[in-house]
């Protein structure tokens, strides 16, 4: 069992040295050449509290590092898409009766988390789209995943291979660069 003292003594140190480590946290933000996913999170998404960019910083540079891809690239094809809001998009789909007779149509979710993954891409690589909905850290690795393997598979684009991950269409590649560029 503790003494008061030694509670005490506990407690200044925790102190010093949650200090300690925001004036260290706050000296690498503040270096973009140390820290460029952070500085260019903070300067998309001014509104964005310091630890929720440090917490997305930190993510966004795991799994770049993991998956051997860009993150300042990745920080921009999620502004494109969502602004890095982790959201879903619906629209309205026709869905037909087994006897192919009738129809109605319904609202549906289309695409998944602040990367906006199609229910196509969801179903076709094996993606939990409960997770991907609910948990970033998910969303953020399964964006990495797929972008190595998209890069992967247009690697003949050398450093432009990262278009790939939206479109095999040369014009809509192009469209696309454009769009994220504005956030890098």
């Amino acid at each position: 069992m503790f003494r008061k003292s030694d509670l005490k003594l506990i407690l200044i140190t925790s102190i010093f040295l949650a200090i300690a480590f925001i004036c260290f946290e706050a000296k690498a933000e503040s270096n973009c050449d140390q820290n460029p996913v952070y500085c260019t999170l903070a300067k998309n998404r001014p509104d964005m509290d310091r630890l929720t960019l440090q917490r997305i910083a930190t993510l966004f540079n795991q799994f770049a590092h993991k998956y051997g891809q860009d993150p300042v690239i990745s920080v921009a094809i999620g502004m494109q898409e969502t602004g890095l809001k982790q959201i879903n998009r619906k629209k309205n789909i026709i869905v037909f009766n087994p006897n192919g007779l009738t129809w109605k149509v319904e609202r549906g979710v289309t695409d998944v988390c602040m990367f906006q993954f199609h229910v196509d891409t969801i179903v076709d690589q094996g993606i939990d789209p409960i997770m991907l909905k609910n948990d970033v850290a998910y969303c953020v690795e399964q964006h990495f995943r797929l972008m190595k393997m998209k890069r992967g598979m247009c690697s003949n684009l050398g450093d432009d291979s990262w278009t790939c991950y939206h479109s095999k269409t040369p014009r809509f590649r192009e469209e696309y660069k454009k769009l994220v560029a504005r956030y890098i």
